[in-house]
């Protein structure tokens, strides 16, 4: 559902005629929920991102403009899905049903089977599942790390969200496979975000352990995102746990909804 409030700040309106316009500045609250039709145009049709996802996917926030697009890296192989973020509803509880990656747009939801409702933050059906990362250390790692953005190149100040971690990372955290051990006490997983001004600076970054050995995140979380500040950008990143030669092993997802915005407007009364 679409939230939208704004604040009023009125100085001595009580003199003014009733026929003057006079400006006062309103702050906005937003909060963008992935929920209603506008959504539903460009939610997921198959749980597998690397089946859905195309190079031309692209959703945008009409009271916001924010967006994103996703990144495709090239090899001898082919072309393939390096990052990006999905507009999903699928959720499930089910590790061992829905814990591979060929679910990998799957939420995770205690005592759920399987659904495509009711597994967003507050009971809502939708959001937005993340994928990619770039680790520095590595010489030659191609940057997958996944950007929203405004697209109307505006500054507005983020608040906070809701994150969570999908079936595909929490079965390998708790269970590992063949590719990926499980996670070993000490060991962590972070998620940052880093806020982008309209000058392009970095403004700050904040982190939020997704997993920590074998305590992983169940359930939809707060995370306060003021520190921030005032953005044009948010860029995501995933890091930690065990790493090979082409870097974290770990599936690199995690879910976001519930994104809160607030800015400030000059309107006339």
């Amino acid at each position: 559902m679409k939230r939208f409030f704004y604040i009023m700040i009125l100085v001595a309106l009580v003199a003014c005629h009733e026929k003057e316009q006079h400006q006062h500045p309103a702050v906005y609250v937003y909060t963008i929920g992935f929920e209603g039709e506008e959504w539903n145009k460009v939610i997921a049709t198959n749980p597998s991102s690397f089946d859905f996802m195309t190079q031309n996917y692209v959703w945008e926030d009409a009271v916001t403009t924010l967006t994103s697009r996703p990144k495709f890296t090239t090899s001898e192989w082919g072309s393939f899905y390096g990052g990006g973020c999905t507009v999903s509803n699928y959720g499930s509880g089910d590790l061992a049903a829905k814990g591979s990656y060929a679910y990998d747009l799957y939420v995770y939801k205690e005592g759920v089977a399987d659904s495509r409702t009711g597994c967003g933050a507050n009971g809502s059906d939708n959001f937005l599942v993340f994928y990619g990362n770039h680790d520095e250390s590595l010489a030659g790692d191609v940057d997958c790390r996944t950007e929203i953005y405004f697209r109307d190149g505006k500054t507005r100040y983020i608040q906070c969200c809701k994150i969570n971690a999908t079936t595909y990372f929490n079965n390998i955290v708790l269970n590992g496979n063949e590719f990926s051990p499980k996670l070993k006490p000490g060991e962590q997983i972070t998620v940052t975000a880093t806020g982008i001004d309209a000058d392009g600076n970095e403004t700050a970054t904040v982190a939020f352990v997704l997993a920590s050995g074998s305590q992983t995140t169940k359930e939809w979380t707060f995370w306060d995102l003021r520190p921030l500040r005032g953005v044009v950008k948010v860029r995501f990143n995933i890091l930690g746990g065990h790493s090979d030669d082409y870097g974290m092993t770990t599936p690199k997802y995690f879910a976001i909804d519930n994104l809160v915005f607030a800015w400030e407007e000059v309107v006339e009364i």
